[in-house]
């Protein structure tokens, strides 16, 4: 299954489970399963995005990979070119206990197949560049550029870019640690409210049943969802830290 359906299906089954939560908690009414639809399309984007920032995660480590073998190779005395080639097979071994193939191996079968043509590495590479928009990849992809039309030492400007990614990946797993146990914090107090709320209508609804079936009461609900909705996409902004 693609990752797109699954995005799909996750959203599909979440907008259900947050329209379910609402109508059962908020107003008491299970018409307000009719707003799943509407839920879809913000839930989808969400999840889109996840799956967006998983997929560039996991280019710049294919991506490191495959730098780091090219380095070695260009030491050996390989050209850039045959270096690229050679990379492939690397990348390949490090997933070959994976399920998937890497996030960058059908593009560098490509690039392969391209330089088969005899068409410039350094086209390739900017190609790339700008179809994934990954900064690490583009400014490789520029550096590269220039020490080639300028005959600069290119496994100097390689090992140069690849110390850079690694310093930016692990500055970024650092500030993961310690952000963890606050982002735990983030989640446990993001469920409070429901699960206050499922205390109150299991074990005493007749306190929250003068806010059911009355348009006072909908209109109180909806803002406290209001509310939430904004506190809980203001939590998930401050916690997300980019190198």
């Amino acid at each position: 299954m693609s990752d797109r359906k699954i995005v799909i299906i996750q959203a599909i089954l979440c907008s259900i489970a947050v329209a379910a939560v609402a109508s059962f908690l908020l107003y008491d009414s299970w018409r307000v399963m009719l707003i799943t639809p509407v839920l879809f399309i913000p839930i989808q984007k969400v999840f889109r995005k996840r799956e967006q920032e998983k997929h560039m995660a996991g280019l710049r480590e294919d991506f490191l990979i495959v730098l780091g073998a090219v380095e070695g190779d260009l030491r050996a005395g390989l050209s850039m070119e045959n270096a690229w080639k050679e990379s492939l097979s690397v990348l390949q071994s490090a997933h070959s206990d994976a399920k998937r193939p890497g996030y960058m191996e059908e593009e560098l079968k490509r690039m392969c197949r391209s330089l088969e043509l005899n068409i410039p590495l350094e086209r390739l590479l900017y190609d790339f560049a700008k179809k994934t928009n990954e900064p690490d990849i583009l400014n490789f992809a520029e550096v590269f550029g220039y020490a080639k039309r300028g005959s600069g030492n290119l496994a100097e400007t390689v090992e140069h870019t690849v110390a850079i990614i690694r310093e930016k990946g692990e500055v970024q797993k650092e500030i993961e640690v310690l952000v963890a146990s606050k982002r735990m914090e983030q989640r446990v107090m993001n469920l409070m409210p429901i699960f206050i709320l499922l205390y109150l209508r299991i074990t005493a609804s007749n306190y929250l049943s003068a806010l059911y079936h009355n348009i006072g009461g909908v209109i109180a609900m909806s803002i406290c969802a209001a509310i939430y909705a904004i506190t809980y996409w203001l939590s998930q902004k401050i916690l997300r830290i980019e190198v």
